[in-house]
């Protein structure tokens, strides 16, 4: 009370919805509820790159993109540990006065990397469980029909491949009919952006990507 009679800012952080605290007084419940509640997520993908980016930006290296992915693939809960992984590579590369490759972050940051030998989900089981939720076929998925009810689900399937798994942009385009690099960013932002303005598709794809782990689809 003394905090809100002075006009300070109060920040609190929970697991759940205030609605669904238990054992919560009506008296803060209301009071928690006229203010701003903001649902709190881990950094989409496109979130994690773009903090990379930026960060790389202002130092003096010149490290591929492909390290960027790997560390964006592994570590995905929250940006301190994201910052933490290149932070400790730019500190090594500066030591040994060596340039980074994937090999030399794979080697540096391993505890931080997921288990090389724990099953790996394929492109193909990610278009194929997509195709199913939308009724096509993973061929149409590949191939170059641009319709809406096509490229949609073409464009949440590379974003799903680009969230749950380790391939490179260059990698799934290629698993869907040859496309670049550069297609499949697009695809994932058009995505990111539909998920900001419609809650049905971030519920689509957290099923969809809850039926493939859970299935351990392969």
């Amino acid at each position: 009370n003394a905090l809100y009679d002075a006009n300070k800012q109060m920040v609190f952080t929970c697991d759940r919805p205030v609605s669904e605290i238990r054992d919560l007084t009506d008296r803060l419940r209301n009071r928690f509820e006229r203010g701003l509640n903001v649902d709190l997520q881990p950094p989409s993908y496109e979130t994690r790159f773009a903090i990379l980016k930026k960060k790389i930006e202002r130092s003096a290296l010149d490290i591929p993109t492909e390290v960027i992915e790997l560390i964006c693939n592994n570590v995905t809960t929250n940006v301190r540990d994201l910052e933490a992984a290149l932070t400790k590579l730019i500190a090594y590369a500066e030591l040994v006065n060596k340039q980074i490759t994937v090999a030399v972050a794979r080697s540096q940051l391993k505890d931080m990397l997921s288990n090389p030998h724990q099953s790996k989900i394929t492109i193909d089981a990610i278009q194929r469980a997509v195709a199913d939720y939308f009724n096509l076929s993973s061929q149409e998925l590949k191939g170059k029909k641009r319709t809406k009810t096509v490229a949609f689900p073409r464009q949440l399937a590379m974003y799903i491949c680009r969230e749950i798994t380790e391939y490179s942009t260059t990698e799934v385009g290629l698993e869907f009919g040859g496309r670049d690099h550069t297609t499949v960013m697009y695809a994932c932002q058009r995505i990111e952006n539909r998920i900001r303005t419609d809650a049905t598709v971030e519920t689509i794809i957290q099923n969809l990507i809850r039926d493939i782990k859970s299935k351990g689809i392969r």
